[in-house]
């Protein structure tokens, strides 16, 4: 299965998602974006004008999950708990 990680950027705030997860698909990703999405808006509005970056294993950008509007939740990602993101250093 393909491997999507899942970048949290914004004003003031960048954190990588060194992990990943593995999905069937783009869909499925993007359905546990909007996901941990709901989470932060749940936790702050400190987050809104926020998004979640979904990259593949290239580093492409495949899509982005802005917080303050996130609507799927296919089955697949129904059992798969979101992860703390690592903050990206800057050198």
């Amino acid at each position: 299965m393909p491997q999507y990680f899942f970048h949290f950027v914004g004003e003031g705030h960048e954190y990588v998602d060194a992990d990943g997860q593995s999905f069937s698909d783009l869909i499925n990703a993007n359905a546990y974006a909007a996901r941990v999405v709901r989470e932060l808006e749940q936790d702050s509005s400190e987050y809104f004008g926020c998004s979640i970056c979904i990259v593949n294993e290239q580093g492409e950008e495949l899509d982005r999950v802005s917080i303050g509007g996130a609507v799927i939740e296919p089955t697949e990602v129904a059992a798969k708990e979101p992860r703390p993101l690592t903050p990206r250093r800057n050198s």
